[in-house]
C-alpha cells in the first residue's frame, strides 16, 4: 500500500520517503548520474498528468498527478502512521532527540531536510494544518527581463542538473558546483555527472565549510566571486506552505511499567490537511503599462496645468495649420495687387489727337 504512494529519495539525511513528488526522471536531466540506490529500491513510475508547474491543473480531474484534494480538514487529508523499534534508537546520533523529520515542498523540488523541517516526536498524534501561499506572475511580464521582474519562469533559466527551474533547485546546484570546486568531490545526495567523485568521511568537514563559505558569499560578506552568476532568483510561480502544528500524547502500556521489551515499537501518527477549502493567491504584475502611464500622465498634466487632450490638438493646430493659413493669407493679397496693377498698365492706351483748329491742346484718351 505505501509503495503505491511513496517513493524513495536520497537526501543529505539518508534514505527518505516522499509523497506526491515527481518521478526522478522528470526532475533531473538525462546527463545526471543517479545514485545506485535509485535502481535498487522499488519506485513507482508516476508521470505528470494534467498538471504543470506554471499553469497548475488544467482541468478538474481526480486522476491527475500530482494528486489533489477537493476539500479541507482531517477527513480529506493524509494520515500516516510511523513506527520505530526502541532498539533502533541512537541517542548519540540525534542528541537525545528521537522522532522523525518531515518537510512540505513543491512536487518538483528535492527536499533538503538539514535546512527546513518539522520535528515529529515519538508517541504523539501530530496535526499539521497547512495554509498554502501561492505567488503567480502575469504572462505579460515575460516580455521584461528577469532582473526587472525579479523572477524566472520554469523553462526560462537553464540548469545543468534539473529539468525545471526553481530557486531551491538553483541553490542546490550552485552549492553542488561550489563544493566540487572546493573539495574535488560532492556529497552522495548531490546531483553529479558520472565522472564526479563522491566525498568520503574525511571530506565531510570540507563540504560543511564550503556550504558556510557560499552562504557568506551570498550575503556579500566575502565580496564578489564567480558564483555570483548563480543568480538564483525566485520562481515566477512558487508555492510555500505555512504550517500550524499541534499534538497529543499517545499513551501506551509501557507508561505504567518500569520495564519494557526492547523490541516494542513506538508510534507517531501525523495528519496533514488543508486548513481552508479556498485560499487567496498573490499575483505579480506590472504596476504601470503604456496605457496606464499615458492616462496618469494626462491626468497629472490636466490637473496642474489645465491641459487636456483637446488642448494638445489646439497647440498642433496653432503651430501648423493656423500658421500656414496666416502666411498664405499675407502672401496672396500682395500677388493680387501686383497682378491688378499689371493689368491696369496693360489697359492704358495713349491716343494723340491732332487739333482741329489752331490753339487747341493735345488730349489723352485712356
Amino acid at each position: 500500500m505505501c509503495r503505491d504512494y511513496f517513493q524513495q529519495v536520497i537526501t543529505e539525511e539518508g534514505l527518505c520517503y516522499t509523497f506526491n513528488s515527481l518521478e526522478s526522471t522528470e526532475i533531473y536531466r538525462e546527463s545526471v548520474h543517479r545514485h545506485e540506490l535509485f535502481d535498487i529500491f522499488y519506485r513507482t513510475k508516476k508521470l505528470i498528468d494534467n498538471w504543470s508547474l506554471d499553469g497548475g491543473y488544467s482541468s478538474l480531474n481526480n486522476k491527475s498527478y500530482p494528486l489533489r484534494v477537493f476539500g479541507s480538514g482531517t477527513r480529506d487529508g493524509l494520515t500516516i502512521e510511523l513506527s520505530l523499534n526502541r532498539s533502533e534508537f541512537d541517542d548519540t546520533c540525534r542528541s537525545h532527540v528521537q522522532g522523525f523529520k518531515i518537510q512540505l515542498h513543491m512536487p518538483g523540488v528535492i527536499p533538503q531536510l538539514s535546512k527546513h523541517y518539522l520535528h515529529l516526536p515519538m508517541q504523539r498524534d501530530v496535526l499539521l494544518s497547512v495554509n498554502p501561499q501561492v505567488i503567480k506572475t502575469d504572462d505579460d511580464l515575460i516580455l521584461y527581463a528577469p532582473n526587472i521582474r525579479q523572477c524566472y519562469f520554469s523553462q526560462e533559466k537553464w540548469l545543468q542538473f534539473f529539468e525545471n527551474y526553481s530557486k531551491s533547485n538553483c541553490d542546490f546546484e550552485c552549492l553542488t558546483n561550489f563544493t566540487l570546486q572546493k573539495c574535488g568531490c560532492v556529497r552522495f545526495s548531490m546531483p553529479r555527472t558520472e565522472d564526479t567523485r563522491i566525498c568520503g568521511i574525511k571530506s565531510i568537514d570540507c563540504c560543511i565549510n564550503a556550504e558556510d563559505e557560499l552562504l557568506r558569499k551570498d550575503d556579500g560578506l566575502l565580496g564578489s566571486n564567480e558564483f555570483d552568476d548563480c543568480n538564483c532568483l525566485p520562481s515566477c510561480t512558487s508555492y510555500s506552505y505555512d504550517v500550524d502544528q499541534s499534538h497529543n500524547i499517545i499513551k501506551s502500556k509501557s507508561d505504567s511499567s518500569v520495564e519494557y521489551n526492547l523490541t516494542e515499537r513506538e508510534t507517531t501518527i501525523v495528519r496533514i490537511f488543508f486548513n481552508q477549502k479556498q485560499f487567496i493567491s498573490s499575483k505579480r504584475s506590472k504596476l504601470y503599462g503604456q496605457t496606464e502611464l499615458l492616462a496618469n500622465f494626462g491626468g497629472l498634466v490636466g490637473l496642474f496645468l489645465g491641459i487636456s487632450l483637446l488642448s494638445f490638438v489646439e497647440l498642433i493646430y496653432f503651430f501648423t495649420l493656423r500658421a500656414y493659413l496666416l502666411v498664405k493669407r499675407n502672401i496672396l493679397p500682395r500677388n493680387d495687387n501686383v497682378h491688378m496693377s499689371t493689368e491696369m498698365k496693360s489697359n492704358i492706351k495713349i491716343n494723340i489727337i491732332r487739333p482741329s483748329t489752331p490753339g487747341t491742346m493735345y488730349g489723352i484718351d485712356k
